[in-house]
């Protein structure tokens, strides 16, 4: 019983502050790898399957980010599925191995694992497609999670669902105008990735640019501190 005066146990509150979860999601592509490679080679094999003339891969790389229906709407009008059903039997045989990693993002990923940050992937490729190019790379294990649109949805559906599943102290690294745009309709910051596909534009929508892959770390902890 408590003593006259003394307030009953039942009424004594504990408070615990729970750290929130640092959680960074990446783009892939022109973020963790180049795959200009296999991406360019793909879109040039529908082409030539559906009997259309072979482009340049130079002049192909700005359609390295948006979503494949996009661009073989653009490439051939009114084909855009047969296309997209092409490129990816190409990349799912082949494709995905022309991926080169970028110099330095092992070790940044590596680092922000360290430091207990949840590491996600959000692209615009089938899941299962990001898990083959992270495995070949050995990085699959970094990541808590990989979600991808390539079966329909958008990146910003994609980051939405990841910040319910996490929370919202979470930031955004990706080098396309399709990322900074997801971050900020999802009321998230972004990081630029200026190594990537991105023109001067697009990165001025990211909320800073990270210079090299070597910066990601320091981005992430001056994003999550609310700079």
């Amino acid at each position: 019983m408590p003593e006259p005066g003394e307030q009953p146990s039942a009424y004594r509150l504990t408070f615990h502050i729970v750290p929130l979860m640092r959680v960074a999601i990446f783009d892939l592509d022109g973020t963790i790898s180049d795959p200009s490679e296999g991406i360019t080679a793909g879109i040039n094999h529908a082409l030539s399957m559906m009997g259309l003339p072979w482009i340049d891969p130079r002049e192909l790389l700005m359609f390295i980010g948006p979503p494949l229906t996009e661009i073989f709407q653009e490439l051939a009008p009114g084909r855009r599925e047969e296309g997209t059903a092409l490129f990816r039997e190409y990349y799912r045989e082949r494709g995905f191995s022309e991926n080169v990693l970028y110099p330095g993002i092992r070790e940044a990923l590596e680092n922000l694992r360290s430091s207990g940050t949840i590491l996600c992937i959000a692209t615009g490729k089938k899941p299962e497609t990001a898990v083959d190019v992270l495995e070949m790379f050995r990085l699959r294990e970094l990541f808590h999670e990989i979600t991808g649109c390539g079966h329909g949805g958008t990146k910003a559906e994609l980051i939405s669902g990841l910040l319910a599943r996490y929370g919202d102290n979470t930031v955004m690294i990706g080098d396309r105008k399709f990322d900074f745009e997801a971050a900020t309709c999802c009321g998230i910051p972004s990081a630029g990735a200026a190594w990537g596909f991105g023109t001067p534009r697009e990165l001025e929508l990211a909320t800073m640019v990270v210079d090299s892959p070597g910066d990601v770390p320091g981005a992430v902890d001056l994003l999550l501190e609310g700079i």
